[in-house]
């Protein structure tokens, strides 16, 4: 994500401050949907989610396998998510976790709706009290952090202007191009990555 939220504290105090705010997106992406879809984006009353539990793996079934039914999305009523070393750990002790859930393909195809500003709630009937709370609330809440390249500057510009244009305030944190020999060994010495972390791994199963 170019811009992860991450939340820091609790719910705002009343219920019209996530959907009073129309001009502030959704995080999107799956390990944000716990967190903070089901507050912020129309679209999530559509979901029913149970709670994720282990999957203890069957005859020809792994790592692998698991990774492959997370991209395949729900299927037969169920879904599974993947805890890599990176992962949120929702799956405790487990490597491979599912729930069932009632979302369809359709359904599905709206997640990307949650990420446009202006699928967000009516501002009709909130007062300037009530907006006010809102964004103390969510300053209080998020911190906000841009993920960019050093020298993508265009990249840059055009997401310091969609986050000013919803008054968001974030940190920039300089993206590590690990293709570069270079720079791979010195996240690895200044501690931005596990000394045990395998790069050439990492993109074999990325690609899988």
């Amino acid at each position: 994500a170019g811009a992860p939220r991450r939340m820091r504290g609790g719910l705002p105090e009343h219920g019209l401050c996530n959907p009073s705010a129309p001009n502030t997106s959704a995080p999107t992406d799956s390990d944000a949907y716990d967190l903070a879809l089901r507050w912020w984006c129309d679209f999530y009353k559509h979901q029913q989610h149970e709670d994720w539990e282990c999957h203890e793996y069957e005859h020809g079934q792994n790592d692998a396998w698991c990774m492959e039914r997370v991209k395949a999305g729900a299927v037969n009523g169920t879904m599974f998510y993947f805890d890599a070393v990176s992962g949120d750990h929702r799956c405790g002790a487990c490597s491979c976790c599912k729930r069932a859930t009632n979302v369809s393909q359709a359904l599905n195809d709206l997640y990307p709706k949650c990420d446009m500003p202006w699928n967000g709630g009516d501002e009709t009937g909130v007062t300037a009290e009530e907006r006010l709370v809102a964004d103390r609330w969510f300053d209080a809440n998020f911190d906000v952090f841009l993920i960019n390249m050093p020298k993508d500057h265009a990249r840059l510009q055009a997401m310091r202007s969609r986050l000013s244009r919803a008054s968001i305030s974030f940190e920039r944190i300089p993206g590590v191009d690990l293709a570069a020999p270079e720079q791979y060994g010195a996240a690895k010495r200044d501690g931005l990555l596990p000394s045990g972390y395998d790069f050439e791994k990492a993109q074999s199963i990325a690609r899988t």
